[in-house]
């Protein structure tokens, strides 16, 4: 009789065992993966600094050219605090179960913007939208780093964050490049 009270502890043990040893490697693996996110996508945009840099500057004109909509849908909402543009100059976006802060960290219409983020208000991020020019032809380059915070399970969502991301900005550098090339074409037009 000793023996059969023992036996259901021995099952709940054989059966419990296993599903620790599950959810320790899922924890395991989520502490082995990155902690954050950390994207660069390029455009070729064959365009002056002079005619990108004020769409990138003033961050209420990025509602010319980011994704606004979604299927005909408003995605994002935005609301803006400090100078039009220039350093301190912030905007925030909410929508599209998003909300994002942007503040201008640095600005050099030459090289590009810097910015710090706050994602859904606890992730921490670092940006930039920066250019080069060689033979007449503005490489634009949205670089984005942040960290997903110590939990081994957010972690997972590392690739997801970094794929949704990357689509986004190389969505809106399209944007970016049409309306600088429409400026550059204009000007070169008024200057003959």
């Amino acid at each position: 009789s000793a023996n059969q009270d023992y036996r259901p502890m021995k099952v709940v043990k054989f059966c419990l065992f296993p599903v620790f040893l599950f959810l320790t490697a899922i924890l395991g693996l989520g502490y082995m993966a990155p902690d954050g996110w950390d994207v660069k996508v390029t455009a070729e945009i064959h365009a002056s600094p002079e005619a990108i840099y004020p769409f990138v500057d003033e961050l209420g004109r990025w509602e010319e050219w980011i994704e606004l909509t979604e299927n005909g849908n408003e995605k994002f909402t935005f609301t803006y605090e400090g100078p039009a543009r220039g350093v301190g100059a912030i905007a925030s976006s909410s929508g599209a179960g998003s909300d994002v802060r942007w503040e201008i960290t640095a600005s050099d219409p030459q090289k590009g913007v810097w910015f710090d983020e706050l994602l859904e208000g606890e992730a921490d991020a670092k940006g930039a939208i920066m250019w080069q020019v060689e033979e007449g032809v503005t490489t634009v380059t949205w670089v984005d780093r942040g960290s997903l915070g110590s939990s081994p399970l957010l972690r997972y969502f590392h690739p997801v964050m970094e794929k949704a991301l990357s689509e986004a900005y190389t969505r809106n550098l399209a944007g970016l490049k049409r309306l600088a090339e429409a400026v550059e074409k204009d000007a070169k037009k008024s200057g003959e």
